[in-house]
């Protein structure tokens, strides 16, 4: 009966132990298939992250070189006026301004600031300049040129501003615009006051201008220039004047002057004056 008994529970204890490892293999089947498809997942997730990751980087990235804009107003630049008139010098003496000259500023490199025209002078008032009288700039400190222009005249200058204390003024000096005269020096033959082309001509002489002024009646040298190798001479007055003009010339000692042209010029303009000698006989 013993026995019976030992081989029954022996019996029983392998069952159970077979089902034991039955089950553990089990598991351990489920658990392998698990970790399996976590590992597929996983992945995907890391795929996920890294491109979440550089999302942030790039929209950092994107901020970072956005420009900041700081919001202020400029401070004003102080100025004080400049007031420009003419005065003119075009008959060798000065005439007060000239009404309708045309006054433009420029800066130190010679960029255009402004310009404007200056009208008729209205008498001034408690010392101070009339209306029209100048034409006046806003200018902060620095060095300026001005010029100032009519038909006939012109004038220039410069001025540096180290002062913002009070207004300032200048005057421009206008003398007329260059004046040419040309013309030939020489033998008049034939005694018809006219040049002829198969005249003697002077080369390698001296030719003058001279300029005849108003009250107080004095004569003052405009210019000179020589004749060239046929005898022609060319001179251009700058920075002169208007009014009446005399040609002189280095003398010829065979032949004799009869007389000196005499004209009257105004700025700009271009005159013809021939020089004549005539023979002793």
């Amino acid at each position: 009966m013993n026995k019976i008994l030992i081989i029954v529970f022996a019996t029983i204890g392998i069952l159970l132990s077979i089902v034991g490892v039955t089950m553990a293999n089990k598991k351990s089947y489920q658990l392998t298939q698990e970790i399996s498809e976590a590992e597929q997942v996983s992945p995907t997730l890391t795929q996920q992250q890294t491109e979440a990751q550089n999302q942030v980087v790039t929209e950092s990235i994107a901020v970072s070189t956005t420009p900041t804009v700081i919001s202020a107003t400029p401070t004003p630049v102080p100025v004080t006026t400049l007031s420009l008139s003419t005065s003119d010098y075009s008959n060798s003496e000065p005439r007060g301004s000239v009404s309708g000259s045309v006054i433009t500023l420029y800066d130190a490199s010679n960029k255009e600031i402004g310009s404007g025209v200056l009208g008729r002078e209205i008498e001034p008032k408690d010392g101070k300049p009339g209306n029209g009288a100048y034409v006046s700039f806003k200018v902060p400190k620095g060095t300026y040129s001005f010029t100032a222009d009519t038909p006939t005249l012109m004038g220039e200058g410069s001025i540096k501003i180290d002062s913002l204390d009070e207004t300032i003024y200048r005057s421009i000096t206008l003398t007329a615009k260059p004046i040419t005269i040309n013309g030939v020096y020489y033998l008049d033959e034939n005694s018809n006051n006219s040049y002829d082309s198969n005249e003697k001509t002077f080369p390698d002489k001296e030719m003058y201008v001279f300029y005849q002024t108003e009250l107080p009646s004095r004569v003052l040298e405009a210019g000179k220039m020589k004749t060239d190798g046929k005898g022609y001479f060319t001179i251009t007055l700058t920075k002169k004047w208007e009014g009446e003009y005399i040609i002189g010339a280095e003398q010829v000692k065979e032949y004799y002057m009869t007389n000196q042209p005499r004209f009257q010029a105004k700025g700009g303009e271009t005159h013809t004056q021939n020089f004549r000698l005539q023979t002793n006989l």
